[in-house]
């Protein structure tokens, strides 16, 4: 009888076992990703339907998104399970902003944040692109808010991504200051290559900017691109005529691509410089960067953010001075358009 009980209870353990295996299992596949998907997402509408959603709504909302979007790269193109979570998933699209705008007025920056970056994470999913979502009222405004903050953390390349998709929108008010950040992920990563593209780009938009004509000359000079380095740094010697760290720049590229009468010209002047300012000045070798030099370190022009002491490390962007997430967020109408 006891070797009979005992059966029985085995038997119950085992079987209870494979239901959870099964269940498990079930929730990894993409139909078991895109039923619990559904079911989130019903929550959310119930609960919207009822009154202006809360957090809780919101939270069934980012639990469907992720199901969906499980569902959408997973599931191959043209079949039902794939249309059906891209039909969701532009539902949800909008959904994700208003989310954002409700944690802006329960000051909540760290929510604000998170839905901001859903919403620029959906409308760069693998097949999105032909939504044209980034054309979005109020799509410019999250991309660029999750950008900026992301690069303030120190993670470069998901700050790529997300300048990346702030100036794929067209808008212009924050561009500028998207080509920096944009630049300077791509400097921090030492893919200085993209670096000098993307500031020469800038320069060119915007000469007055001081910032991304030194990240340019420094990642020209990191790549070996006389040709490149030599109109950022004409531009910078006329927005600060008679830098001696610029001039001393320019002599040795000069001398590298074998221009020696105007090297020349340059290193006279920097020393009619020394000797009028008492300063003495010293050639360097050809890995000389203009961080190095100690007479005259450059330093980014004061604008609207606050930079650090060394004018090549990691600008934060709206350190200082720009609105909190929730402030600038609750002051773009476009923000819950």
């Amino acid at each position: 009888m006891t070797h009979s009980i005992n059966d029985i209870l085995r038997r119950l353990i085992i079987g209870m076992a494979i239901l959870a295996s099964t269940a498990a299992v079930s929730a990894q596949t993409p139909d078991g990703a895109l039923s619990q998907a559904e079911a989130h997402l019903a929550a959310f509408r119930r609960m919207a339907a009822a009154g202006e959603p809360d957090g809780a709504a919101y939270g069934e909302l980012r639990q469907a998104y992720a199901g969906y979007a499980e569902a959408f790269r997973n599931e191959s193109p043209g079949t039902p399970a794939h249309a059906a979570a891209k039909t969701a998933l532009k539902e949800i699209f909008p959904m994700l902003r208003r989310g954002a705008y409700f944690y802006a007025q329960a000051n909540d920056q760290a929510m604000v944040l998170r839905y901001a970056a859903d919403y620029v994470d959906l409308s760069l999913l693998p097949g999105m692109g032909d939504e044209r979502l980034q054309e979005t009222p109020g799509y410019p405004v999250l991309a660029n808010l999750a950008a900026t903050n992301i690069f303030n953390r120190g993670d470069y390349q998901n700050a790529i991504l997300y300048f990346q998709a702030y100036l794929s929108s067209g808008d212009t008010q924050n561009r500028e200051l998207a080509f920096e950040g944009l630049s300077r992920s791509y400097y921090e990563l030492r893919n200085y290559e993209n670096a000098a593209y993307i500031a020469t780009q800038g320069a060119a938009a915007y000469p007055q900017n001081w910032n991304m004509l030194v990240i340019g000359i420094e990642s020209c000079g990191k790549t070996g691109a006389d040709a490149k380095m030599e109109p950022l740094l004409a531009s910078a010697l006329k927005l600060q005529p008679g830098h001696k760290g610029l001039m001393e720049y320019q002599g040795k590229m000069f001398e590298r691509m074998k221009r020696y009468g105007e090297a020349a010209d340059v290193f006279s002047k920097l020393y009619a410089a020394s000797r009028a300012s008492t300063s003495p000045v010293t050639t360097r070798s050809t890995a000389t960067t203009l961080r190095s030099h100690s007479a005259a370190p450059i330093q980014p022009t004061p604008r609207r953010h606050r930079c650090s002491s060394a004018p090549y490390r990691c600008l934060r962007i709206y350190s200082t001075t720009h609105p909190t997430p929730s402030t600038w967020l609750m002051r773009s109408p476009s923000a819950t358009a």
